[in-house]
């Protein structure tokens, strides 16, 4: 359980050594928001194309195959990233980079394949809290590498080469051979729960309601850090220093978000009740980004943003791999991944677009509103899904 967990822990900690300073290194080299937005989401389309293809796959050759194959092309992203001098140059770097992220989904698979209800929870809270942990780290070190040059740039990528080699050796020498998991280990909604769905049409229809709510989730968040670096630098006169230390803070509270969920909140995240708070908790606090720009405040508003995602995605993530049948777990993983990349593209790039044309807050607007969205649907189709996974 805990080698995926590892090995994405120094995917996603790469990634937060050079998200900080990606917008400011595009904006060096001529770029507008417009286009600092879209690079940021570049890694995801290659992750879109590719996470529905790896998990489908791993669920014939093992998992472990499709994960050294993903994870090959990441040091050579960051490679490119510390040479890069031109905006093609940033974008082919972040494409590539997205075949690493397409194995989150195949990762998570793989902590499927290995549990049961109890300890499923906390293996996708280990992995997303190593994604909120990677963003205390991973900011802090870029803050101390920053210079004040474009040196720093080449600097904190070559960091983030090393953690994607590192992620490579710990995957090729610690996860296990490709092989089924045993039936005992292996949960579908039947197993995790303990009881009987009454038609597959219900579970598949189930399964598409919480992706769509992931989806807004995640275009919501994505729109809010994609253009909070344009942001803070016209509202608040940060530099990529404040960014990455309010990113660290952000990040910290992910990781608490983990804890509790593991911990504590797994009843209530089978009734659906946790997401929806949530997702109340994210709208509320992008709201507040907007309406109350200062130093302290977007500091401590950002760590409810990311308190509030945190604990949401995890848990959407937990109901929708129990739900999914035994044999098409990877498939319904990689399909899990491939809509949250789609969002990650279009947030970042409607994000970018209201904040060009309609305001330089309006992008927290527009999350705020889908936050509230997804929160209508849960209550909406609360009742229906508890019915649908009942006993008949």
């Amino acid at each position: 359980m805990l080698a995926p967990i590892v090995i994405a822990a120094f995917q996603f900690l790469a990634l937060a050594l050079v998200f900080p300073q990606l917008p400011f290194q595009a904006m060096a080299l001529g770029a507008d928001p417009a286009v600092v937005a879209l690079l940021l989401a570049a890694d995801t389309v290659t992750a879109v194309f590719l996470a529905p293809l790896f998990g489908r796959l791993s669920d014939h050759v093992g998992r472990k195959t499709i994960i050294l194959v993903g994870l090959a092309v990441a040091p050579v992203a960051y490679a490119v990233l510390a040479n890069a001098a031109s905006l093609e140059m940033l974008f082919v770097s972040r494409l590539m980079s997205g075949a690493g992220l397409a194995t989150v989904s195949v990762a998570q698979a793989y902590i499927a394949d290995r549990s049961v209800a109890n300890s499923r929870l906390a293996g996708l809270a280990g992995m997303n809290g190593a994604y909120g942990l990677a963003f205390v780290v991973g900011p802090l070190v870029a803050s101390m590498l920053f210079l004040g040059d474009s040196g720093a740039y080449s600097l904190t990528a070559y960091c983030a080469l090393a953690c994607t080699v590192l992620s490579f050796a710990v995957a090729a020498l610690v996860l296990a051979p490709n092989a089924p998991a045993p039936k005992a280990a292996v949960g579908s909604a039947d197993e995790a729960y303990g009881r009987k769905t009454r038609e597959r049409p219900s579970r598949d229809h189930g399964i598409s309601v919480l992706l769509v709510v992931s989806g807004i989730i995640i275009f919501a968040y994505a729109a809010m850090t994609a253009t909070v670096g344009v942001w803070s630098k016209a509202a608040l006169g940060w530099g990529p220093r404040e960014l990455s230390l309010a990113f660290a803070v952000t990040g910290g509270t992910s990781v608490l978000a983990q804890v509790i969920v593991a911990s504590r909140l797994r009843a209530y995240v089978e009734d659906v009740t946790v997401v929806w708070l949530a997702g109340l908790g994210m709208g509320v606090g992008l709201v507040a980004l907007a309406t109350l720009p200062d130093q302290v405040g977007t500091v401590a508003i950002m760590a409810l943003i990311g308190f509030s995602t945190a604990v949401a995605i995890t848990c959407v993530q937990y109901l929708i791999l129990s739900h999914a049948p035994v044999r098409t777990i990877g498939k319904v993983a990689g399909f899990g991944q491939s809509v949250v990349g789609i969002a990650r593209i279009f947030g970042p790039a409607a994000g970018g677009l209201c904040l060009t044309y309609l305001g330089i807050s309006s992008p927290f607007f527009l999350g705020a509103g889908l936050a509230g969205a997804a929160v209508i649907a849960l209550l909406r189709f609360r009742q229906t899904i508890r019915m649908r996974y009942s006993t008949p």
